[in-house]
């Protein structure tokens, strides 16, 4: 406990004053004299200099403040904004009535016009100024719209109405420097065009349309190029000024033009095929109603894409094996019309190249409309780089082989199969088999290496006994050339675009080819294993670029958790958009696991204050209480804020253990249990999944999973409790476990050179002027013997101690990063001389992330605190 007594003024100051103790008597003798001469004919002592001086420097600390800065800007908007409105008025009562003043206004000069002097010559008893704002009005009217740029002149009123707006922090809608330069190029553009028109319409009239500029450009350009050279410049001109201003526009702009060939969507069928498909799929859909095991839901979808016109006419349906003893409906195979969907081996077994949701070419109807909203623009598809994906050339022969070696191996086993389906993906393929009824289904679960060492297989052989709703078992093999799914492909896909899921990750694609999407605040945790170079840090870039693809800086912020130095340092330069920190740090990404511990405990201290303003709102979930926010029901004067979501991503969580130990984990456990609603969300990824690491009390508060492959079988069962990981086949093959069912993905590759260009764009684009920063984390019990070290007793108290709590009184605001900004000292000096507040009672306790209270009204009262002390 600090115990406070009086204050003693350091030696120096002691000593200086003892040097003028002469000189300060002196002074307050003639200042005694001069009081008792009388005070009401008593004059100031301060000359006039001194205070202007003084008034000077308190009108600059005035100033300094935000409140009066704010008031300053919003005066200056106020006068531009009338301004602008009076020249507006100025200029329509000038085409109206302009006819009328043209034989006054054009003899004026800026002076006369400035001084309301009429010419020599002129009457003003017989002539009088028509236009409504007279004199200055008339004048500065004429010069914009006869001797300026014409109508070109009202894009830069426009601009100087989103100025004065901009400084009346009325809108912050858009750069303004883009507008600035937007506003220039259509008026030049106008005044050109404006004048060419009149010319080629004769019509005279009192004043230039494109003012004097317009006219003088074109009569230069004119004998130069003629009418097709101007006309020529003025289309190429606005045409690239339109494809600047919004690039969505660039593809309507190609279309209009007919330049099909640079980016051309996908072939459309004849009316003729379109009938024909669409009969077909009807005969099948009156054949499967009849099935008692047809699945309804499949039906339903069946119908919605038969009767969307919007669904691509070239789309299949799989075809179904003339084996299988009760007719079922095979997963749906949407390919594109250049590709052949299914091929029949032997006609009994269907072979199904796997083509997803057809979704490839959804690039062209992704929506941008929304892109811009604030002056932040997503990022572009086009950063991201295409991937060949092109359809597979099917090896009837090796498929058969394989179908029979597998059927050879394991009747001599004693299990009889009948082959249902072959099913290719991009990095496996899957066959379907019935078994004999006689035959249990435990005893070809593990089969696995007998099957890879009959097929050769390049890889591990993965059995699923039984598929989930097919009533078969499937044997995953791995295809001799596995293909790459690229980002692009996902990010494009109608399923991402079209999703109201709140943190939608595109992580890849299924082994029938669709886009496999989860949404991460349903999961709402995810654990990551897998060994070294078998895709996991790819796999957390690929998670990071879903999220800066679907959310915006003000919607999502990323803590990322570094221990490597290297994985997530290329999203430093996006801090000030995406991620947050504690606010006595420099960087955003945390490579000192030492640091790591504080921000989780940060985040502990965030979640309960979330939760507080929850509980104010009565809300249940953060979606709920940011639509009332959106809304308007919760106003920030009360105290509420927007909450955007926090997404806590360590990438070696094992070398974070053993550096902090098992204090780690009780922040993780608390967050991962109670942190959903409240919008924080983590993703601890790792390389060794030993028990050690990945203990009970993770695994319990982490249902979803993700395991690419590892190295053993006791890996694989502490990630995902089966050893199936360990059968994988390395380069982003992995298994996800979702909470529900386990399902093989081929993760999606992204290049770090597409992750830089879309850090990039993310860069130059505005961010949040007010950061999103973390609360000051909890002291332990170790800084708070620290600090009582360090200030308990009076002799050690920081020399900044009374200055400090003059301030927070005067302030009547105490908060540790207040008064690190405001006498430029750290963090922990200033965390030192919080506790010595609080101890002498001047500020009040923390209370979660709220700002500490002051319990001294004014300096009077702090003055009377200090001298009992």
């Amino acid at each position: 406990m600090v115990r406070c007594s009086r204050y003693r003024l350091p030696d120096y100051y002691l000593m200086a004053t003892s040097k003028d103790k002469s000189t300060k008597k002196r002074s307050t003798k003639s200042r005694k004299r001069t009081n008792a001469s009388g005070r009401k004919d008593a004059t100031p002592s301060r000359s006039v200099g001194s205070r202007m001086r003084s008034w000077a420097q308190d009108l600059q600390n005035n100033i300094a403040d935000k409140r009066y800065g704010e008031l300053i800007s919003f005066i200056l908007g106020l006068i531009l904004l009338a301004f602008i409105i009076y020249i507006l008025v100025a200029c329509g009562s000038y085409l109206m009535v302009g006819s009328r003043d043209q034989s006054i206004v054009t003899e004026l000069t800026p002076w006369e016009a400035l001084t309301q002097t009429l010419p020599e010559g002129i009457d003003s008893s017989v002539v009088e100024i028509q236009n409504i704002t007279r004199v200055h009005g008339a004048y500065l009217a004429h010069w914009l719209m006869d001797g300026f740029l014409g109508f070109g002149s009202w894009f830069l009123l426009l601009f100087g109405i989103v100025c004065a707006l901009r400084m009346m922090r009325i809108t912050k809608r858009g750069s303004l420097i883009k507008l600035c330069v937007y506003a220039i190029l259509l008026s030049l553009w106008t005044a050109l065009a404006l004048s060419a028109l009149q010319n080629i319409l004769g019509m005279p009239t009192f004043f230039r349309w494109g003012g004097a500029y317009g006219a003088l450009w074109l009569g230069k350009m004119l004998p130069a190029i003629g009418w097709l050279g101007v006309s020529l410049t003025l289309l190429v001109t606005i045409i690239t000024i339109i494809v600047a201003m919004r690039y969505e526009y660039l593809q309507w702009m190609r279309r209009a033009i007919g330049l099909g060939w640079v980016k051309r969507p996908s072939r459309r069928t004849t009316e003729a095929e379109r009938d024909a498909v669409t009969l077909e799929r009807k005969e099948e859909v009156v054949d499967e109603a009849n099935d008692e095991q047809y699945d309804t839901s499949k039906d339903e979808e069946l119908e919605t894409s038969l009767s969307d016109p919007g669904v691509a006419p070239s789309q299949t349906e799989p075809l179904r094996s003339s084996r299988v003893a009760t007719s079922r409906p095979s997963q749906e195979s949407r390919a594109t019309s250049s590709t052949t969907a299914n091929e029949s081996l032997e006609g009994d077994v269907t072979v199904t190249v796997a083509q997803g949701d057809a979704d490839s070419q959804a690039a062209a109807i992704m929506p941008q409309s929304d892109s811009r909203r604030g002056g932040y623009q997503m990022p572009s598809p086009d950063l991201l780089a295409d991937v060949d994906q092109s359809s597979q050339k099917i090896d009837r022969t090796e498929i058969k082989e394989i179908e029979q070696l597998i059927i050879e191996k394991l009747s001599d086993l004693g299990i009889g199969l009948e082959p249902v389906e072959v099913t290719i993906g991009p990095t496996v393929t899957l066959y379907e088999f019935k078994l004999d009824p006689k035959v249990k289904v435990n005893r070809i679960r593990s089969l696995e290496d007998d099957i890879a060492m009959k097929v050769e297989s390049i890889g591990g052989i993965r059995i699923i006994a039984p598929m989930p709703g097919r009533g078969t078992i499937g044997i995953e093999v791995p295809n001799r050339n596995p293909r790459t799914v690229g980002m692009k492909a996902l990010i494009t896909s109608q399923k991402f675009i079209t999703t109201d899921q709140k943190l939608p990750i595109a992580i890849g694609r299924t082994i029938t080819n669709d886009v496999y999407l989860f949404d991460l605040s349903k999961m709402p945790h995810l654990l990551i294993a897998g060994a070294t170079g078998q895709g996991k840090s790819v796999g957390l870039n690929a998670l990071i670029t879903s999220l800066l693809y679907n959310k915006r800086p003000e919607e999502l912020k990323l803590i990322l958790i570094d221990p490597k130095m290297l994985e997530f340092s290329i999203y430093e330069s996006i801090g000030r958009h995406f991620l947050t920190k504690l606010e006595d740090e420099e960087k955003y990404i945390i490579t000192d696991t030492n640091k790591a511990l504080p921000v989780l405990e940060s985040l502990c201290v965030d979640m309960d204050g979330r939760y507080e303003l929850l509980a104010r709102a009565k809300v249940r979930n953060i979606a709920e209480y940011n639509k009332l926010f959106r809304q308007g029901h919760l106003r920030e004067e009360d105290g509420f804020v927007f909450l955007p979501y926090l997404v806590l991503i360590v990438d070696e969580f094992a070398d974070l253990i053993m550096t902090t130990g098992r204090a780690i984990e009780k922040p993780i456990a608390r967050l991962a249990q109670k942190a959903r609603a409240a919008g924080i969300h983590i993703v601890l990824a790792t390389q060794r999944p030993s028990t050690d690491v990945i203990t009970g009390l993770i695994k319990a508060n982490f249902p979803a999973r993700i395991a690419f492959k590892v190295s053993s079988q006791v890996d694989s069962r502490t990630i995902l409790d089966t050893k199936s990981a360990k059968d994988l086949i390395g380069r982003g093959d992995m298994l996800i476990n979702d909470g529900k069912e386990m399902r093989r993905i081929q993760c999606a590759f992204i290049d770090t050179p597409e992750t830089e260009r879309i850090v990039d764009h993310i860069s130059r684009q505005p961010y949040p002027t007010v950061p999103y920063l973390l609360p000051e984390p909890p002291a332990t019990e170790g800084a708070a013997g620290a600090a009582g070290s360090g200030g308990g007793g009076a002799t050690e108290r920081d020399p900044l101690f009374e200055e400090v709590a003059r301030h927070v009184v005067q302030m009547q605001q105490g908060s540790t990063s207040n008064i690190q900004r405001r006498f430029n000292i750290g963090y922990n000096r200033a965390g030192r001389i919080m506790d010595q507040l609080y101890e002498c009672g001047i500020v009040s306790a923390q209370d979660g992330s709220k700002p500490r209270q002051v319990l001294i009204a004014d300096e009077t009262t702090l003055d009377q605190l200090l001298d009992t002390f």
